[in-house]
């Protein structure tokens, strides 16, 4: 299938608005969505494959047939918006982390903010859970905070809604990337690391924990302060909306 003329496709599909030319184009771009989806569950490793690549798919096609080459964007980049999206939407949707969870997360956290010198096992004991069930927790806050950021990165800072995607304001998110970029820059070296080891080399807690030489509670509140003071960001240069 990549041995196929995809600008022909376009054309052709662009002018006739074929069901099977669409196909095909979908076909030809499946694994972007495959890449996308591999990304995203170093993030959400809770989540069956198949149904992160399911709602994947969705984003693809509607972004195929939303798609617009007249605006100068490349589809590439029009379409990684649209899958991650519709996969967000889906996460967001299924409230995957149950109150009882959420409850025990935010004593746990609460546990984690107030010490940086508790060793994992003291935590635990602290916060009346199994060392097991302390690393799950960790693992589904963290999700849960990298959910929430996500969203906001999505339909607040690139203010691009799941009903009205345009090429035209994927556009104009240069200078909104540039500043956050700068933004991170500026952060303590620590936290920039543990951000940079966690979303661009895809290392869990517990690596990341192993490389500092410090424990996953440690990394987790470094995490956490980093992710707060981004939120800030975000409010101090209005660039989410208000209902976030």
């Amino acid at each position: 299938m990549r041995d196929v003329d995809i600008n022909k496709l376009w054309r052709e599909y662009e002018a006739t608005r074929s069901v099977e030319l669409r196909n095909q184009i979908v076909l030809y771009y499946v694994p972007l969505v495959k890449y996308i989806v591999n990304r995203i569950l170093i993030k959400y490793n809770n989540w069956e494959y198949d149904d992160i690549l399911n709602q994947g798919i969705l984003g693809l096609i509607d972004a195929v047939e939303k798609y617009e080459s007249s605006k100068g964007v490349k589809f590439e980049t029009y379409a990684t918006y649209r899958i991650r999206g519709e996969i967000l939407d889906y996460l967001r949707k299924k409230d995957w982390l149950p109150r009882s969870l959420r409850k025990k997360y935010k004593i746990l956290q609460e546990i984690i903010d107030s010490s940086s010198d508790k060793s994992d096992i003291e935590i635990a004991s602290e916060a009346g859970v199994s060392l097991d069930e302390y690393y799950k927790l960790l693992n589904y806050g963290n999700a849960c905070n990298i959910l929430s950021l996500d969203e906001m990165l999505e339909n607040g800072v690139m203010n691009i809604s799941h009903s009205s995607d345009t090429p035209d304001r994927i556009a104009e998110d240069h200078e909104i990337r540039t500043l956050l970029e700068e933004f991170i820059d500026g952060l303590p070296e620590k936290q920039k690391l543990v951000l940079s080891l966690y979303y661009v080399e895809g290392l869990t807690y517990k690596e990341i924990a192993m490389v500092l030489g410090v424990t996953e509670s440690r990394i987790s509140q470094i995490h956490s302060q980093a992710i707060k003071k981004l939120k800030e960001f975000f409010y101090k240069e209005k660039l989410v909306n208000q209902v976030i």
